[in-house]
């Protein structure tokens, strides 16, 4: 009993480094959170919302657990963000061009006008380029809205 206490504790304390000594497999530790396929599609679209990065090399490296989940769940980084509803003409890591102050209050005008969702995590979802851009430069969703006389549709 003294030795199961033991090893618990050294592995708690212990870095990637030590418990590879120790003999854990790490890539299997990552499986012990429940990453099922509709959790993992559900992490996706977080991540998307929230204005992380969604290429597959930093993904790999900050959440190995998801990406390896991701991989066996739809075999691609790409099918895996396809799956979880996000539109991959417009992940990029750029503001797209002409895309200044003005254009982006004509733009939620226009989708307003057009009857389109203003939700943000639902734009965010189609057309991540311009949501993020938008939410870089009015720091906030509702700031745009307001600024766009469309704060009644928040």
């Amino acid at each position: 009993m003294v030795v199961a206490r033991r090893e618990t504790r050294t592995f708690a304390c212990v870095g990637n480094g030590s418990a590879i000594r120790e003999g854990v497999n790490t890539r299997h530790v990552a499986y012990s959170r429940d990453l099922t396929q509709a959790r993992v599609e559900q992490q996706l679209r977080r991540l998307c919302t929230t204005g992380y990065d969604l290429g597959a090399m930093v993904n790999r490296s900050r959440d190995r657990g998801l990406y390896d989940a991701a991989l066996r769940y739809h075999r691609s980084w790409r099918a895996a963000l396809t799956a979880a509803g996000v539109n991959l003409a417009n992940v990029s890591r750029r503001r797209p061009d002409h895309f200044d102050r003005e254009a982006m209050i004509l733009w939620l005008r226009d989708r307003q006008a057009a009857g389109q969702s203003l939700i943000y995590t639902e734009v965010c979802l189609e057309n991540r380029d311009k949501t993020m851009a938008i939410r870089r430069t009015f720091r906030s969703w509702r700031q745009a809205l307001v600024a766009a006389g469309l704060a009644e549709n928040a």
